[in-house]
């Protein structure tokens, strides 16, 4: 086995590990988080979400290290997601913006893994404001939108969007 592979096994290991520990341990931060939306992620299914378990593993592999257990984001890092991330499908040039962003349209996902995952993220952090008539991320428009990423204007892009936001 190639060492890359190894690493890998292993970090993924470590993850799953650290999942079921923590999902498991009163008072975590995952088991708080996940009893918080619990009811409603496991009431109704994810619209676009085919494989719940695999985009855990992509969240806790990709987005976990900056945006926390909890999706609270970190002080001068991370955005929070938590009760946040799907408000942005209600403004013009939000749905874009969620994949253009670096952390988004860089991650190694192929197309199809990477909607998937935003797709989760919405409904498992932000299930209340995921708009009805919400149509879930496809590979095909993930490809298009990564392919214009955002990269030196991303933090001007959401500070407008947020500004738009607090004026609704």
């Amino acid at each position: 086995m190639r060492t890359w592979q190894a690493a890998s096994m292993a970090a993924a290991v470590a993850v799953m590990s650290s999942i079921a520990w923590a999902k498991d341990t009163p008072g975590s931060p995952a088991l708080s988080a996940q009893t918080e939306t619990q009811t409603k992620t496991q009431a109704a299914p994810m619209p676009g979400v085919s494989n719940g378990k695999k985009a855990v593993v992509n969240w806790a592999l990709g987005c976990r290290g900056c945006h926390g257990n909890d999706a609270r984001g970190n002080a001068g890092g991370a955005p929070a997601l938590r009760g946040m991330v799907a408000q942005f499908l209600t403004l013009n040039g939000g749905r874009d913006y969620l994949i253009r962003v670096p952390g988004v349209a860089f991650s190694p996902l192929p197309d199809a893994e990477l909607a998937e995952l935003v797709n989760w993220m919405l409904y498992h952090f932000d299930p209340d404001h995921v708009p009805n008539d919400f149509k879930p991320y496809t590979a095909e428009e993930v490809k298009i939108l990564r392919a214009k990423p955002l990269v030196s204007n991303a933090n001007t892009v959401r500070k407008e969007l947020l500004e738009y936001l607090n004026t609704k």
